[in-house]
């Protein structure tokens, strides 16, 4: 068996991306054309949003707007700020994190493990409500010096993450399978790629649907479909 790590990491941001690409055997047998899956969660964090994490408080060291010492606060509901936290533990930032009532003490509990402090909100609330968790990130944020508003990435960081997961999958095997993440690098370096999203009837993804290589897009209010919109057309 080939070790992938031949030579020992300067820290764990350093492990963050080139997760193994697995066939999946079972679910592609019968096939012609061979199915893999992309193992996200041999990330440190556990999700693919440690991608978007590091890039996140990279990219606002670069513009100057997060200094050493600094704070970082997000509105989170789900793995983003678990890549967030992770970044900022290493890095040495403090974290403050606002999330709904609604999500599991086990994800509060992860975050607070990494640093962080988790402020939690009510979620019977209006999304203008200043009790509403992104609200309560913004006005925290107002409140304290030095710090930046982690939760609202940039069109660029967007095509980055993307053109990251893409530039992986494309080295590693020609032409797989792919996912909202890296479709748009696919279809400019893979001629004759086709994109295929799943997600559940009552998920985000079902908001808009978009037509490619005749084939129907369901795309919705996630990081990743505002991609999609600068080179997909929407179906009438």
């Amino acid at each position: 068996m080939t070790n992938p790590h031949q030579t020992p990491y300067d820290n764990v941001l350093d492990t963050i991306g080139w997760t193994p690409l697995i066939r999946l055997g079972r679910v592609g047998a019968g096939l012609s054309t061979p199915v893999y899956g992309k193992a996200e969660y041999a990330n440190p964090g556990g999700s693919v949003k440690d991608r978007i994490g590091l890039a996140i408080i990279e990219d606002a060291e670069q513009r100057g707007d997060l200094k050493p010492g600094g704070t970082i606060v997000e509105g989170t509901s789900g793995n983003t700020g678990v890549g967030i936290a992770v970044a900022a533990a290493l890095k040495g930032y403090r974290c403050i994190f606002t999330m709904p009532d609604k999500m599991s003490q086990e994800k509060v509990r992860l975050l607070k493990a990494y640093g962080a402090e988790v402020v939690i909100t009510p979620t019977a609330v209006p999304p203008d409500h200043p009790d509403n968790y992104v609200m309560k990130a913004k006005q925290i944020v107002k409140d304290t010096p030095g710090a930046v508003l982690a939760n609202h990435p940039r069109e660029d960081l967007l095509n980055a993450a993307a053109e990251l997961v893409g530039e992986e999958n494309v080295n590693r095997n020609g032409n797989p399978g792919m996912g909202s993440e890296d479709f748009s690098f696919m279809m400019e370096r893979v001629p004759g790629a086709h994109i295929n999203l799943g997600n559940g009837d009552s998920a985000a993804l079902h908001n808009h649907k978009y037509d490619f290589n005749d084939a129907v897009l369901p795309l919705g209010a996630t990081y990743w479909a505002r991609l999609a919109e600068t080179r997909l057309a929407p179906k009438s």
